[in-house]
């Protein structure tokens, strides 16, 4: 064999063994484009769900659903619960998607995660009258204060022992906060902060107003009217007349040497009731502090 077939033979060879570097190198380079890529989805998914649980955790007890900055980036949370003791406990189950197209087709790559949360208790017992005063109870006409002897004057409420919370951590998570409001303001629901300047006063008039949950007034009240079911705490000088129904309790919070007495007249009915008062509480204040108890990817 001459020299000339010698080198295109050599030439073949050399061509296969490049070709067949270039061909593994071409698919390493796919499938670590593909680790990359799957890497960068996973990473994706599980911080989409992640926000999940949080978005979850200041919405409890509600199932959330949702996207970031893109619908292709999407997470959804179901909460379960409540359970365990005291009924304290909700666990959080939480996916997080993107969506992406690989050689034409729509697909979707998911990360689950579960977390396992409690929440504050909660002592209705800490509310024990219809109606607590800090000054003197004056009481005139035609009241109902169920039970009878369901009242309590010359007390000494303290607002972080009975709520568990500051006054500025309650006015903080407040649902609805108010200054200087009309006459029969609503919604007042879930938590209510009233905020009244000096020379005015909150004012509930109508007999077919209705409010609920706990109604927080810092300022002077005059309730002649209306349904309420919850707590009222006033921080300043209360006047209750007319024909006004609370189901649950009233607190007055007045400073002794600036406000005069508490007084109640006319058709006034207070319902001293646990349940309501029960509900307000869990409903509203059980979900501001919450605590991590465990987590796992599913």
């Amino acid at each position: 064999m001459n020299k000339k077939g010698l080198v295109l033979i050599f030439s073949v060879l050399v061509c296969i063994v490049l070709f067949i570097l270039s061909g593994s190198l071409f698919f390493r380079t796919i499938i670590e484009n593909d680790l990359v890529k799957r890497y960068v989805l996973s990473t994706q998914a599980f911080w989409l769900a992640e926000a999940g649980i949080a978005e979850a955790i200041v919405n409890l007890p509600n199932n959330v659903s949702g996207y970031i900055g893109d619908p292709r980036f999407s997470y959804s949370a179901n909460v379960f619960g409540p359970f365990g003791e005291n009924n304290l406990y909700y666990r959080i189950n939480s996916s997080g998607s993107v969506e992406f197209i690989d050689r034409g087709e729509i697909k979707k790559f998911s990360k689950n995660l579960e977390a396992v949360i409690r929440t504050e208790e909660v002592e209705p017992t800490k509310f024990k009258y219809a109606i607590e005063t800090t000054v003197d109870l004056i009481i005139k006409g035609s009241v109902d204060i169920n039970p009878d002897d369901s009242f309590k004057e010359f007390s000494s409420v303290s607002f972080a022992d009975m709520f568990g919370h500051t006054k500025e951590e309650i006015k903080l998570y407040a649902d609805y906060l108010y200054t200087d409001p009309p006459n029969n303001v609503l919604p007042c629901e879930g938590i209510t902060w009233i905020e009244v300047s000096e020379g005015n006063a909150f004012r509930i008039t109508s007999n077919t107003w209705y409010g609920s949950g706990i109604l927080i007034v810092e300022g002077d009240a005059f309730i002649t009217g209306g349904t309420f079911d919850g707590i009222i705490y006033v921080i300043g000088k209360l006047r209750m007349s007319g024909n006004p129904v609370v189901n649950g309790a009233v607190i007055a919070e007045s400073d002794t040497e600036l406000v005069e007495d508490t007084t109640i007249t006319g058709n006034v009915t207070l319902n001293y009731d646990l349940e309501k008062i029960s509900d307000a509480l869990n409903n509203n204040l059980k979900f501001i502090f919450v605590e991590l108890v465990s987590w796992r990817e599913i």
